[in-house]
């Protein structure tokens, strides 16, 4: 496709819709934290990657509107993804949640919609899938 030199180069339809988005990526698994770290960029979104939930709280604490929203593992050790989304939420309550897993039982997925995540993604999962979660939780 060409365009004269005078007018700007035409928008793709996805141009600008997704680059606004910054996402707090939070997985022990580092693997997984690599791939996010890689992949997201490529499709738009800003995002910055943890595999420690505290040092995730920490980055967040000290600028919380740099974030628009969160993908977090539930089981990470020290704290679950539920108790790390609890301490974001007393930040910024209706934080933007999705919570990854490759199990949880009804007690657990109990606990997870009490807490209103907006998108549940089961593991493995797919760069698209995780991309379309975050589009759907980022209001895109």
């Amino acid at each position: 496709m060409s365009h004269s030199p005078d007018q700007p180069p035409p928008r793709l339809p996805s141009e600008g819709t997704v680059r606004e988005l910054k996402v707090l990526y939070v997985d022990d698994e580092p693997a997984l934290a690599r791939l996010a770290s890689r992949a997201l960029p490529l499709h738009g979104i800003g995002v910055e990657t943890f595999t420690d939930p505290e040092a995730a709280l920490a980055a967040y604490e000290a600028d919380p509107s740099d974030f628009d929203l969160v993908v977090t593992d539930y089981a990470m050790g020290a704290i679950t993804g539920l108790h790390l989304i609890d301490r974001l939420r007393a930040i910024t309550p209706g934080l933007p949640v999705i919570l990854t897993s490759g199990y949880l039982n009804v007690g657990e997925r109990a606990e997870a919609a009490e807490r209103s995540i907006e998108v549940f993604l089961q593991k493995p999962a797919t760069i698209a899938e995780l991309v379309d979660a975050i589009l759907a939780a980022g209001g895109r």
